[in-house]
């Protein structure tokens, strides 16, 4: 693990424990084992930290699970790849907290500016959604439009789904948030390559 995911690491645990209000550069930096200026060399601000931390919770380290893996149905193995971007574990529920605050930081004094470290960050899930639908195409899954449009609507829905787990916890549960994927991966794709002896969709272990 480099420096900068040491501070990363370190921030999301004080998270954790005492909420956001805690991440401060100076708690993060003894949590890291640094001094307060080296802190500041990776992260110039405390905002650019915070984006940071939201940047893990909501990609992270994003794997193919089982996209490749042709004996499961197309739709199965999309969820459980989508299924990532979603804070369904106990351990990503903290992460929420920055999520929100990088959607705050869009706003300045009631204006809206947006997030260009946010707006990459969901730029890149996009692009790795491209990435298994084109693989499921190449298999010869149909889709009801192209990669692209179809990656932009699950980011949105997924988007959707996440405020809905914060909005309404505890009552929107993990199992409600599969479900309303599959919903959305059921739209999207035309053909869906059902076997009846597949598994059950499962979560990717991250």
């Amino acid at each position: 693990m480099g420096r900068r995911e040491e501070i990363i690491e370190a921030a999301r645990s004080i998270m954790a424990e005492a909420g956001i209000e805690a991440m401060s550069v100076r708690n993060v930096a003894a949590r890291a084992g640094i001094g307060a200026s080296t802190l500041r060399y990776y992260f110039p601000s405390h905002q650019e930290l915070l984006d940071a931390v939201a940047s893990d919770a909501m990609i992270g380290i994003l794997q193919d699970c089982r996209i490749h893996d042709q004996s499961l149905p197309a739709d199965e193995r999309l969820i459980e790849c989508l299924a990532q971007f979603l804070p369904i574990r106990e351990e990503q529920h903290a992460s929420l907290e920055t999520l929100l605050a990088a959607y705050a930081s869009c706003f300045d004094h009631g204006k809206l500016v947006g997030n260009q470290h946010l707006r990459t960050v969901i730029s890149q899930g996009t692009t790795q959604i491209i990435r298994w639908l084109t693989i499921l195409q190449s298999e010869g899954q149909e889709l009801r439009s192209g990669p692209e449009t179809i990656a932009e609507a699950l980011i949105i829905h997924l988007d959707g789904i996440t405020l809905r787990m914060i909005s309404m916890a505890p009552d929107f549960t993990h199992d409600d948030a599969l479900t309303h994927l599959k919903v959305i991966v059921d739209a999207v794709l035309v053909t869906l390559n059902n076997n009846p002896e597949s598994s059950t969709s499962e979560v990717c272990d991250g």
